[in-house]
């Protein structure tokens, strides 16, 4: 469902700033929604269950 009005948004992009343009602000917004969650996922993940917290070896207590 939320694809459908995002047909709607790039078509209106293509008309205003062209085909290239509007192809690189797509390929810029793609790689960042990429790039966000590998660089740190605790703060950019979609779901608390996908958060990690890494501690150091000494911080481990059992």
């Amino acid at each position: 469902m939320g694809a459908v009005p995002s047909c709607y948004l790039w078509h209106a992009l293509h008309l205003r700033f062209g085909n290239r343009n509007s192809l690189t602000l797509n390929l810029v917004l793609q790689s960042l929604g990429i790039a966000l969650p590998a660089v740190s996922p605790a703060f950019f993940s979609s779901s608390p269950c996908r958060q990690q917290v890494i501690f150091p070896p000494w911080e481990i207590t059992r």
